[in-house]
This record gives structure tokens, sequence and C-alpha cells, in this order.
């Protein structure tokens, strides 16, 4: 039976939305699966902008009922060396909002200014998470620039990757680093490591992978999630993010049977996991 490309198109977006891409559902790995539709470039190009379409209508029936109480500009921090640094606060959970000026993302600050030094300061941080690896400190970039006599506490939680696509990174950037993912959620963990900054490099990969990971634990809707990560881009057309890299940990939350259970797999504490919202939300 010969299938029209429309016919493609809606097999394609219903195996997409239930079973995930060929290959990750148990039928596919043992070569049962007769759901699948490979097609053309053409048609699976057709499917992915078919479930775009259909998550962008989700994300609007989410903010009609869960609205963040600020948006991204009023959430966005203004530095003149990183454009994608934000305030968490505001973003909807499971039992409220996240709490103002708690919990930040960025990039990495070892280009700051003077005066990012000094708004830096103004933030009042006791923490900064370093996730950039040994090598890009030391080698490429620098450690970032700090106010003098600060007492910030920096803690270096290196994230590596492996595989040479980017869906194959935010995989490996999951999968692969249990030390780092679950020293991120210990010091969540602790009401004395705030207010609290993290980066990477850019702030929008490792950053987005730990960011999605933390507001699924707090009950955001996914499309809520999704948006914040599409926002670095939104902050500077030169970062490059996309929705298919994050629907890859989505996807690895789901496998595990949710992300309680997946953040235990990848090295983080229960007791951990069951402190963090008590500390960042708010009714």
């Amino acid at each position: 039976m010969r299938l029209s490309l429309r016919n493609v198109v809606n097999i394609s977006v219903l195996f997409l939305l239930f079973c995930g891409p060929v290959g990750s559902c148990p039928c596919c790995e043992q070569g049962k699966c007769h759901t699948s539709v490979s097609g053309t470039a053409s048609e699976q190009r057709i499917a992915r902008q078919a479930r775009d379409d259909i998550e962008i209508s989700q994300q609007k029936a989410v903010a009609a009922e869960r609205t963040p109480k600020r948006s991204p500009k009023q959430r966005k921090i203004k530095f003149q060396s990183t454009r994608n640094a934000r305030d968490l606060g505001g973003l909807p959970t499971r039992n409220g909002y996240i709490k103002d000026a708690m919990i930040y993302r960025s990039g990495a600050f070892c280009y700051a200014t003077a005066e990012d030094v000094a708004k830096l300061g103004s933030l009042g941080l006791n923490t900064i998470i370093d996730l950039r690896t040994k090598r890009e400190i030391e080698k490429k970039e620098g450690p970032d620039r700090l106010p003098s006599g600060s007492e910030i506490v920096t803690l270096h939680l290196p994230m590596a990757f492996k595989g040479d696509t980017k869906i194959g990174r935010y995989y490996s950037y999951a999968l692969d680093n249990d030390e780092s993912v679950g020293g991120f959620f210990h010091a969540l963990a602790n009401p004395k490591s705030y207010p609290l900054l993290y980066h990477c490099s850019a702030g929008k990969d490792r950053t987005g992978v730990l960011t999605a990971l933390l507001l699924e634990l707090l009950g955001t809707p996914r499309p809520i999630i999704m948006e914040d990560y599409l926002q670095s881009q939104r902050n500077s057309k030169k970062l490059e993010v996309n929705r298919e890299w994050l629907r890859e940990v989505f996807r690895l939350i789901d496998k595990a049977g949710g992300v309680n259970v997946f953040l235990v797999q990848q090295g983080a504490n229960s007791a951990d996991l069951k402190a963090i919202p008590a500390i960042l939300e708010q009714k």
C-alpha cells in the first residue's frame, strides 16, 4: 500500500509522540515495530515541524493555566560579557513558583568587564557552580572574574561529553556525569548555598540540561521548561539550541520511570531531591 505524504506525517507524528524516535521503544529494539515510517528527508522534516506545532499548541494551553509570574525580559540579567544570564524566579512549579533572586543560570564570567563584576557582586551570591572542564578553564577561557575580596564559594563540577552529534552530547551530558549531577543537586539541597548561580561556557547546553532536570524535579510543565531552554537563542541568535536535543533528556527521564528515579540513577541523593522543593518553592 502506498502512503500519501499526509498519512506519512500523521503516522510519524503519532509514533514520535507515543514512542519517541525510531529505535527508542522496546518494539524497535526487538526489531518488531511496524509503526515507524522512515520516509524521505522531506517527509521527516515535515513530521518534525508537525510535532513542533503540536508542542507550541501545548505551550499555549499550559501558559493559559500556569503562566510564569515574570516574563523572560523581566528575568533576564544584562551583562556585557554574557547575554544569557537569567533568574529562574517566577517559573511555575508543582506547588507554586520558584522564589525570586535565589537561583540563576548564565554563561561563564571569564570575560567579565569591571561593570559585570560589580553587577555580579550585587546579586549577593553565596555559591557559583562552574560546569566547565579543567581544560576549558586552564587552556581556553580562564576562571570567572569575581568581585575582589568576594566570599563566594566556587564549586567546579565539570560536565564532559561523548559523541559526535549534538543530540549525542545531550545524551552524554545526562548519563555520563554522575559526580557532577549528584554534586549539583547536593549543593541545591543546602540552604546555605543560596543565592546560587550555575553556568557552563555559553550557558545553553550543560546549563540547559541541568535546568531541565531541576525544573522537572520541581514539577514545572515541560512546555515551559522547553520555553526557558529556547530562550537562550532568543537572548542571542549566535547561541544554537534545538527542541530535539532537549527532548532526548525528556526521553531518558521517561525511560527511567520519572525524574526522581533518573536522578538517583545518575548520582543524586534521594534526601537531597526531597529537600530542594521546600527551599526553592513559594506559593
